[in-house]
């Protein structure tokens, strides 16, 4: 009670003398926030400065441009650190091969990250946020990509550039996972077809333009001085998308061939041509063979 008896007379004593020693005591006094019309760094953003008001009571955030960040109070630029994208040019690829890129960029706040903001890739490749553009696509492409990178500052720089992004239609090419090389010319073997069990094989090409045609034609010359017999066992079906499926039974006419340098092989040999959907079209053109178990 004391207490607040003091505090009572110390208050009083002091407004009477600011009405009769000081004419412009302020009563409305409150406390300073900050040094009037001064200016910092917002500790949360690295690109707003908090500029103090004449009263010292508070202040106001402003933002600097795009270009600047704020040091010392002010929105300063740093020729030397610009964030910018610093690929000219992006390698051309093949329909039907891996392609992969990466692009590159220098100043800012690393790690970065990537984007495609206008267009966007073909179906099979993509870009991941460290800026490779990796996969593989079946579609030729002539494409103008405009890519953004961001940095790491908060809220993040970013620059654009527009590349141009190629994939051109590659040469038609046959290949299969075992081949053997006979006179120049490619023989693919196929899995080993196994009576009364349920068969499917796939013949593969890439590159030309899909879809891929595939047909059966006459045995290259003098191939027949060593494999008298041609053709698929009859149970067996082949779609034009050289997908091979059936089940075959009998296999006593299957061909037993010596190859000059010894190699002998039993099975069902078939020269094959697969033709690509431009116009003209592009072929190309190897033998198969169906590997079986002698009966």
């Amino acid at each position: 009670m004391l207490n607040h008896y003091k505090i009572f007379i110390f208050s009083f004593l002091f407004s009477l003398s600011c009405l009769l020693l000081i004419p412009s005591c302020d009563f409305n006094a409150v406390e300073k926030e900050c040094l009037a019309n001064s200016s910092f760094c917002d500790p949360d953003n690295q690109r707003d400065i908090l500029v103090c008001n004449s009263t010292g009571t508070g202040f106001t955030k402003q933002s600097c441009p795009e270009s600047q960040l704020c040091e010392a109070g002010k929105c300063v630029t740093d020729e030397n650190n610009l964030l910018q994208i610093t690929t000219t040019e992006l390698p051309s690829g093949e329909n039907g091969h891996s392609y992969q890129a990466r692009l590159e960029a220098e100043g800012g706040a690393k790690p970065y990250g990537w984007q495609i903001i206008n267009g966007q890739l073909p179906q099979g490749l993509t870009l991941t946020a460290d800026g490779t553009i990796i996969g593989t696509t079946d579609l030729p492409a002539d494409l103008n990509l405009v890519f953004r990178v961001t940095d790491s500052t908060t809220p993040p720089y970013y620059a654009d550039k527009e590349l141009t992004f190629t994939i051109e239609i590659a040469p038609l090419e046959i290949f299969g996972e075992n081949t053997y090389t006979f006179m120049m010319v490619k023989i693919i073997i196929l899995p080993v077809l196994i009576p009364y069990v349920s068969y499917n094989a796939a013949l593969q090409a890439r590159g030309g333009l899909k879809p891929h045609l595939w047909t059966e034609i006459d045995p290259p010359a003098g191939f027949s001085d060593y494999i008298n017999s041609w053709g698929f066992p009859g149970a067996l079906q082949l779609s034009e998308n050289g997908e091979l499926s059936g089940t075959v039974e009998d296999v006593s006419d299957a061909s037993s061939v010596t190859l000059p340098d010894g190699t002998t092989i039993n099975g069902y040999f078939i020269n094959m041509q697969v033709k690509d959907s431009q116009e003209p079209p592009s072929r190309n053109t190897s033998i198969y063979c169906i590997p079986t178990i002698p009966m």
